[in-house]
């Protein structure tokens, strides 16, 4: 194994842990934003 290979493979995982972070945080920001939509909305009926 070469530094070079290392640090491919190594680029594409974080690459990857990025991606899959970034629809994971968009996901929660989703749910968080629901649930206070419904606690905001609740009440006011």
């Amino acid at each position: 194994m070469s530094p070079y290979s290392i640090l491919i493979r190594g680029g594409k995982s974080v690459v990857v842990n990025l991606f899959f972070f970034r629809r994971f945080l968009s996901y929660l920001a989703g749910q968080a934003i629901l649930s206070v939509l419904i606690f905001i909305c609740v009440p006011v009926r």
